[in-house]
């Protein structure tokens, strides 16, 4: 792990950079658990905000989609994703140890994307919808049970660390139920990462790790008014039913978002 330790180094000595978070709130966060549909609904999101700022006769091109950390194009992210790669950080994950060392990855991947997009974006006066937040981080520390490794995760983003300074001043919290979200995440094949769900036991736990992380998160002071909006995705077995389900939610979203 030297590696990865020299190349998360950055985020220890930044630990007196900031004081605190910061709310923006061009800074739209969408989070939930695997199968809610975050995805769908946050380019559903971008496709009607750009076109509400043509109707108001704004750049459309003002409000952008990131990926969080699977943003991954700049020489300092590459390294990263090397390292981990490399170092079979994400392979065979057995112990407190390794989920201490996945915590630090995935603060540091992170830290990478606050610092070379989305800070940027924000600061040049664009609004930032963010597919998955450091919410994540916090979720799994959760999830894994250890904690002492929530409190730190909680301590690096109530600190600015892993977020350089910023908090999201509208955050999307998308939820439904475990049945629906089992079978949505199911009909990936594929496309499962190693951290999804296994069964729907798993997804029920998951739902209740997203809850806690959800409700401290919101915990953690911050100067500025975080503005919260709670969605629950339906499952729709027919994909008109699901485009119109999936257009209702987003601009629900839309009405509730404070700028």
């Amino acid at each position: 792990m030297e590696g990865l330790g020299k190349s998360i180094a950055n985020i220890r000595e930044q630990k007196e950079s900031f004081e605190g978070l910061k709310v923006n709130p061009r800074l739209i966060t969408i989070d939930g658990p695997d199968g809610a549909g975050k995805t769908t609904i946050a380019g559903k999101v971008l496709e009607l905000l750009k076109e509400k700022a043509l109707k108001e006769n704004k750049d459309p091109n003002d409000t952008v989609y990131v990926k969080y950390i699977k943003y991954l194009d700049t020489d300092s992210q590459k390294r990263l994703k090397d390292l981990t790669h490399k170092e079979g950080v994400l392979n065979d994950i057995k112990g407190k140890n390794d989920f201490e060392k996945l915590a630090k990855l995935y603060s540091a991947r992170a830290q990478r994307s606050y610092q070379d997009h989305i800070v940027p974006l924000l600061d040049s006066g664009k609004t930032v919808i963010l597919d998955r937040s450091e919410l994540d981080i916090l979720r799994g520390a959760i999830e894994w049970g250890d904690e002492k490794l929530v409190k730190t995760v909680e301590d690096y983003y109530k600190k600015g660390i892993i977020t350089h300074g910023v908090t999201a001043g509208n955050r999307i919290f998308v939820s439904g139920e475990a049945e629906d979200l089992w079978k949505n995440l199911n009909e990936r094949g594929e496309h499962k990462t190693h951290n999804d769900p296994k069964s729907l036991d798993e997804m029920k736990a998951r739902l209740e790790s997203e809850d806690k992380a959800e409700k401290n998160i919101l915990s953690i002071p911050v100067k500025g008014e975080v503005n919260v909006v709670n969605i629950k995705n339906k499952r729709c077995e027919e994909k008109t039913e699901s485009d119109e389900q999936i257009s209702k939610l987003a601009k629900e979203i839309i009405s509730q978002l404070k700028f």
